[in-house]
């Protein structure tokens, strides 16, 4: 599980996408190959980018196959929700970019 802490004067840019395509995207600006996988159905990303220089906070919980949990505090420059539609993701975007227009 992560969760993220982040201060809408943070945000950059807000965008909707495909998690196929969110990832191939990821893995191409890596130099590395796209993946040959598929989501059926397809899932959608809601992505937040934090402004040049800016971080978001985000917690990591997980859980191994011993049962050992593990949890760390990191800082990172992107944030993602993911939807099972794409007009709830777009809808949140909408939203999230509204809040943010009002925090200027």
């Amino acid at each position: 599980m992560q969760s993220w802490k982040l201060n809408l004067s943070d945000v950059d840019r807000i965008q909707v996408e495909s998690m196929e395509g969110f990832v191939n995207r990821l893995r191409a600006e890596h130099g590395q190959r796209p993946w040959e996988t598929k989501n059926v159905p397809t899932v959608y990303v809601l992505l937040i980018a934090a402004a040049p220089d800016r971080n978001f906070k985000v917690h990591r919980w997980s859980r191994s196959s011993n049962n050992e949990v593990a949890e760390r505090d990191l800082s990172q420059p992107l944030a993602f929700v993911v939807f099972a539609a794409e007009a709830a993701a777009r809808e949140a975007a909408s939203t999230l970019q509204k809040a943010k227009d009002l925090c200027k």
